[in-house]
């Protein structure tokens, strides 16, 4: 799930910064495979709010929602630091594609 803010003035980029935090969160959740319990994950809700104007350019801000099965301090330090790299993931995979990525983790 992800989150665009309405300051988004081009609906194409708009579209696009959408489809990246979702991007984001799918890259997320396959690192996560085998560092959080399947369990824990089935239960948990990621959205990526994506703080940008325009495409390729602006911060990402990982919120976490949690059902029964709560993640501890050391499962949610390990999100942060795996979602950082998903956003680095993200950045690295629009630059081979010709598209300028140089979205930050805030958070």
């Amino acid at each position: 799930m992800s989150h665009v803010p309405p300051g988004v003035r081009v609906p194409q980029d708009r579209n696009l910064i959408g489809v990246h935090g979702e991007s984001v969160e799918k890259i997320l959740r396959q690192k996560l495979e085998g560092v959080i319990p399947q369990e824990k994950l089935n239960t948990t809700i990621f959205m990526v709010d994506m703080n940008a104007t325009q495409k390729g350019v602006g911060s990402a801000e990982l919120l976490i929602g949690q059902g029964r099965n709560s993640l501890t301090d050391i499962e949610r330090q390990r999100v942060q630091r795996v979602f950082r790299e998903a956003i680095q993931s993200l950045n690295e995979s629009l630059k081979k594609e010709n598209i300028p990525a140089s979205y930050q983790p805030t958070g």
